[in-house]
């Protein structure tokens, strides 16, 4: 799943499809959506927080 994601996920549907966030339907005009990490994703965030850091520290030196 990683290694897919990692080319970027094409919209947040193939982030819904993976079941790693859900989407709401906001009411009102103009109609809105929100998108919320699923408790899966957020067994992603310490690996993801940990890929950034690593990644501005490459991009600083």
């Amino acid at each position: 799943m990683l290694r897919e994601l990692m080319g970027g996920a094409r919209s947040f549907s193939d982030l819904t499809t993976r079941r790693l966030a859900v989407r709401e339907e906001l009411p009102g005009f103009p109609s809105r959506t929100s998108y919320r990490l699923t408790p899966a994703g957020q067994e992603l965030r310490p690996l993801l927080i940990e890929l950034y850091r690593s990644g501005s520290g490459l991009l600083a030196q």
